[in-house]
């Protein structure tokens, strides 16, 4: 059956956004606190202050993945690879395209599960799964799928993300980090890290639309590698709800991908199509 939801799982793959950092200092300076008394709000400020900025962070990330100028020649990324559920003995095949500024298209077939599409195509998200079918995305969903289809996000992170904020030195996944809180233009906060010594993003938590409601998701970057002058992550590690999957990236290539790719499906130009119709009779109706 045919329908169309204003939330749906989110993408198994974090695209090109969410890469950045800075040029400048990275080693905070925490103030001291006299053992077991809380820090005074000034004391906070204090510590925050010696922090890197959050936009220093984002652009030390952009120059260590190759530069603003890398980030932009590239106009069209393929990936393929592998995903796989950790422990449940689910996995295949996993294609992903992306095009500037903001086309998505992604495949993955998960034996004795399905096939699993998502697209968007300049206009409307969407997307197939063998458990709930066709579904055109709306609302939050639809403003999520959005930002993160665009190619070149992490040189657009001003326009997407309003508010930006350093807010500690700290630890993820072992490993010494700044951590940026992000607000989006939603009012959606989310933490992205950022390596202290590479700069490079290592990771994000935040919250993600579904059926069910906001869940609670942790995004792991792994294993950079250069591809035409750009580094990308080649293993992408995501985990929700206590299930864990993981796309391990065999293949990248930047050749031009036809627009055509992106093109919706028949199942969802159907649901666009009613969407449009709907929405011209109600105006009919307001008429």
């Amino acid at each position: 059956m045919m329908m169309s939801r204003k939330s749906t799982r989110k993408k198994c793959w974090p695209g090109m956004g969410g890469v950045a950092a800075i040029i400048g200092c990275l080693l905070a300076v925490p103030m001291p606190v006299i053992a077991g008394a809380p820090p005074t709000s000034r004391e906070v400020e204090d510590v925050k202050a010696a922090l890197p900025t959050a936009d220093d962070l984002i652009a030390r990330h952009i120059e260590a993945i190759g530069g603003a100028d890398a980030i932009r020649a590239i106009k069209h990324v393929t990936m393929t690879g592998r995903m796989e559920v950790i422990g449940m003995g689910m996995a295949g095949p996993a294609t992903m395209h992306a095009s500037a500024p903001n086309y998505s298209f992604a495949e993955i077939e998960i034996a004795g599960y399905g096939k699993i599409l998502q697209g968007f195509d300049g206009t409307h998200g969407w997307v197939i799964d063998p458990a709930s079918g066709p579904m055109l995305l709306e609302d939050a969903a639809l403003a999520q799928s959005e930002r993160d289809s665009r190619l070149h996000l992490v040189l657009e992170m001003e326009k997407w993300y309003p508010t930006r904020e350093t807010t500690e030195a700290t630890e993820f996944e072992n490993e010494p980090v700044y951590a940026v809180k992000l607000v989006n233009k939603q009012g959606k906060e989310s933490t992205h890290y950022y390596h202290r010594e590479s700069g490079l993003q290592i990771g994000s938590v935040g919250t993600t639309e579904s059926p069910m409601g906001e869940m609670r998701t942790t995004t792991v970057l792994r294993d950079y590698r250069e591809v035409d002058g750009m580094k990308m992550p080649h293993t992408l590690t995501t985990r929700v709800m206590g299930m864990e999957q993981r796309i391990t990236i065999e293949r990248v290539s930047t050749d031009e991908i036809e627009r055509e790719q992106y093109r919706a499906p028949q199942q969802i130009q159907a649901l666009i199509d009613d969407k449009k119709a709907r929405e011209q009779q109600e105006e009919n109706d307001e008429s």
